[in-house]
């Protein structure tokens, strides 16, 4: 019996110091340039600099069920708005437990995490909560809940209230390193069904919840597909209708609705080429304005807008001459779809188009670079932008 409770000692220590040095740990050093103007300004430059550290330990011998966290510090210095903001933040911090039985697969996320709506337009942050996912060969379910009020605001980009009126809608501070964001509840629910003859459908529904002042609730349901269309050509469509209320006011009905079809070429130089388009509703045909809940920036414009009241469509390609480069470009025309007015006319406001290379100089070393430029159809000042982002990243 002694010897029995040796070995099972020494096997406990082993399989500790095992587990210790199967933690893998790392770290990246960002650096973010950006530069802005106008045809009636100097170029402004918006600086942000990031220290990150991150962690993940496996906790299966497979090592998909693991824990994972990410620590880091970020500088930022607006010179046009004159603005320095230091962050200091947690931006992962989970638990990761999978189990495989036949052709089912069960994962359970729990923590701080980044989750995504099925849109990829209305809800996409990190948030303090659970992912509960199963996955069979013709069919995927999954739940998520999680709460916003622990997060560092500097890190989120929550759409406010203040659109509405609200003398009490938030406003982050850029004074302190961990500034506390707005308070919400988020649900959701989704639904996949799978390689159906190679396509797949889903339908999501997605709540948020304000639970502090005044109330402004946001519920989305949304449908997608996606399969091939002939060898090398895919699509990718979907429609979310959004239905939201500020401070008990009646429920109002919005829609976004995105499409694009790519073609992928096969041979030894990777390549793509698509079209895509976008429609967020203002006021016609008896919807309301569309309203996310996650801030995602529709134009290059200097306005910076929402998907509200807008439509865009256009062109994009990308190819990688050699395996460390990647190319892409695109183009845009954009309308106005936020008249409200009698006649429902969409109207043409604008061109952009973006060129841009990624680097990969070595397997820890990548250097980027953007152009992006924005014609208002009134050469308005207003609007009109020029912006050039370069980006270096260092991994350890």
């Amino acid at each position: 019996m002694k010897k029995i409770k040796k070995y099972a000692l020494l096997s406990i220590i082993l399989t500790g110091t095992a587990s210790v040095w199967a933690i893998e740990t790392g770290g990246l050093i960002t650096n973010n340039s950006s530069f802005k103007t106008n045809s009636e300004q100097d170029f402004k430059l918006d600086q942000v600099n990031r220290a990150s550290l991150w962690l993940r330990a496996p906790i299966s011998a497979d090592g998909k069920s693991y824990f994972a966290g990410e620590a880091l510090y970020e500088f930022e210095k607006d010179f046009d708005e004159d603005t320095t903001t230091h962050t200091l933040d947690s931006d992962l911090f989970k638990l990761v437990l999978y189990k495989k039985q036949g052709t089912n697969n069960f994962f359970l996320s729990a923590g701080r995490f980044f989750y995504s709506d099925l849109s990829n337009y209305v809800y996409g942050q990190n948030a303090d909560g659970l992912l509960l996912d199963y996955s069979g060969i013709h069919l995927g379910v999954s739940a998520f809940g999680a709460y916003t009020g622990l997060l560092n605001s500097h890190t989120t980009s929550m759409i406010s209230s203040d659109a509405f009126g609200d003398e009490d809608a938030f406003e982050k501070d850029t004074d302190v390193l961990y500034d506390l964001a707005e308070k919400y509840v988020v649900g959701a629910l989704t639904l996949r069904l799978k390689n159906l003859a190679g396509h797949d459908i889903s339908g999501q529904f997605l709540g948020t919840f304000r639970v502090e002042n005044n109330p402004f609730n946001r519920m989305y349901a949304t449908v997608s597909f996606n399969g091939p269309v002939v060898r090398g050509v895919y699509y990718n469509a979907g429609t979310t209708f959004g239905f939201y209320s500020y401070d008990g006011s009646s429920v109002k009905t919005s829609n976004l609705s995105n499409a694009s079809l790519t073609y992928y070429t096969s041979g030894s130089i990777p390549a793509s080429v698509g079209l895509s388009g976008v429609y967020a509703s203002g006021e016609q045909g008896g919807l309301s304005p569309f309203i996310g809940f996650t801030k995602a920036t529709a134009t290059y414009s200097y306005e910076e807008p929402i998907y509200s009241g807008i439509i865009k469509a256009g062109l994009h390609a990308s190819v990688k001459p050699i395996k460390p480069l990647l190319l892409s470009a695109s183009g845009d025309v954009v309308f106005d779809a936020a008249s409200g007015d009698d006649s429902d006319e969409i109207e043409y406001t604008g061109f952009q188009y973006q060129v841009g290379a990624h680097w990969q100089v070595l397997s820890d070393v990548m250097l980027g670079a953007n152009l992006t430029q924005y014609f208002d159809k009134d050469n308005d000042d207003d609007k009109n932008r020029t912006s050039i982002q370069i980006k270096a990243v260092i991994s350890f």
